[in-house]
């Protein structure tokens, strides 16, 4: 019996076709994204860190070119030398709250502070909101005091905005103290520093000094339950 051999054009022809096929699957893939294209980035949000977290240096964020964050407000004009923010009535947000985080972060346009809340899973959560409003408390003040005792803060900053937040339970069930805020009690970002003092009785109370006194912008938000500060560079 005789056996014919492939010729050397269809040898050619075979190895031409595959090594097309393999161009086009690689070419389909992106290194180190599992085959799929390059996502666009998330949106800009926070280049913060957690007073929860050891490190004091911001993290690096990469953004779209022209893309940045608005302030609470959403307006660039709602700047103001002082603020009152309007109580919040909104059922999403527990009826008592454990102080749990202090985030600070650095945007084009001004610096922000982030304070989050837990829900106080020991407390009754029935109460109306109407009759219990979410509230925060924001003026500036001569000095920083702790809220109990009234002892001095110690802090290197000329000008110093007092926060105190309402609906705040005190850590004192191990329980709660596990939720509540176990970071530095100071925490710095460019000229800002904000000084923890802690929660007395239904407050929770930081100060946040600064190199002088900044416009300001503040709000609720919820899912978390968190208070807002933007203060203009």
């Amino acid at each position: 019996m005789s056996i014919r051999h492939p010729s050397a054009a269809r040898i050619l022809s075979g190895l031409l076709t595959a090594g097309l096929a393999a161009t086009v699957l690689v070419g389909c893939s992106t290194p180190g994204t599992g085959g799929s294209t390059d996502a666009s980035e998330p949106a800009f949000k926070a280049n913060e860190v957690s007073g929860g977290d050891a490190p004091q240096s911001i993290p690096t964020y990469k953004r779209k070119v022209g893309e940045n964050l608005d302030p609470i407000s959403g307006s660039n004009d709602s700047w103001k030398p002082e603020v009152t923010i309007p109580a919040s009535n909104d059922p999403a947000v527990p009826s008592s709250l454990v102080f749990h985080d202090v985030r600070v972060g650095e945007h084009a346009d001004f610096y922000r502070v982030v304070l989050e809340f837990k829900k106080d899973p020991s407390a009754d959560q029935s109460k109306d909101a109407e009759e219990n409003p979410w509230e925060a408390n924001l003026e500036w003040v001569d000095a920083p005091i702790t809220l109990g005792k009234g002892d001095a803060m110690d802090s290197s900053g000329k000008a110093f905005l007092d926060v105190n937040v309402g609906r705040s339970a005190m850590p004192v069930t191990p329980e709660l103290e596990e939720l509540y805020f176990a970071g530095d009690k100071t925490i710095k970002i460019g000229p800002l520093e904000v000084l923890v003092d802690g929660t007395v009785e239904d407050q929770t109370h930081v100060v946040i000094a600064m190199d002088q006194k900044h416009p300001l912008q503040a709000g609720f938000l919820t899912r978390p339950a968190r208070l807002v500060i933007d203060v203009k560079k």
